[in-house]
């Protein structure tokens, strides 16, 4: 059993597109891994309702929402909070 670290910005159960995808990625590596996963915390509330009971003990959830000033435009200079979410550190 490994440790993952997860950078889920679309994490989401029961959507399709990215957040479907993030979410049943991490549902999957969990099966046999230890994940840290961090996402938005908008999605919070869905995703603690939903997570499976036999997965609870693998997956370590860390909700970020606040994205400083400063970090408002990406390197690319790009101004979505996916970009955002994914350089929030110099």
């Amino acid at each position: 059993m490994h440790n993952i670290l997860v950078s889920a910005y679309g994490c989401e159960p029961f959507v399709g597109s990215e957040a479907g995808v993030g979410w049943n990625w991490v549902l999957q590596m969990a099966k046999n891994n230890r994940l840290h996963v961090i996402t938005r915390e908008n999605n919070r509330e869905k995703i603690e309702i939903n997570l499976p009971v036999n997965l609870r003990k693998n997956i370590k959830f860390y909700y970020y929402s606040k994205f400083p000033a400063q970090r408002a435009r990406a390197a690319n200079g790009n101004n979505t909070f996916s970009d955002i979410f994914h350089h929030p550190v110099a």
